[in-house]
């Protein structure tokens, strides 16, 4: 597993650093904060950011967000609520459908 270290997005602008993906990875999360997804394979390739809430409420799914990135594409994907997607380490979880070739950024814009 990878902690991902948040970046932060100024007025000055960022040149974004990716971690390669593993299994499972995640990151700290403000709500203010949203993934940038690569994707450097010939196939389409997808992770899934795990919804927290537990118990789920009567009538009510919780809901994982599948980020899908087409072939050699790249997407972002965000924001987080900290209600919904936070472990109780105010973590978010990632979990690739396959880590291969893909790649991340966690960028914060407070």
């Amino acid at each position: 597993m990878a902690t991902l270290t948040v970046q932060t997005l100024t007025t000055a602008g960022l040149n974004a650093s990716f971690t390669a993906a593993s299994s499972v990875d995640e990151f700290a999360n403000n709500g203010h904060t949203f993934l940038w997804v690569k994707n450097a394979a010939g196939a389409t390739n997808a992770v899934v950011v795990t919804s927290q809430v537990s118990p789920v409420p009567v009538g009510l799914v919780a809901l994982d967000v599948t980020v899908d990135v087409t072939a050699s594409g790249s997407k972002l994907s965000g924001f987080f609520s900290v209600d919904a997607y936070n472990d109780s380490s105010g973590m978010v979880k990632l979990r690739p459908t396959t880590h291969t070739d893909l790649s991340y950024a966690a960028i914060s814009v407070t």
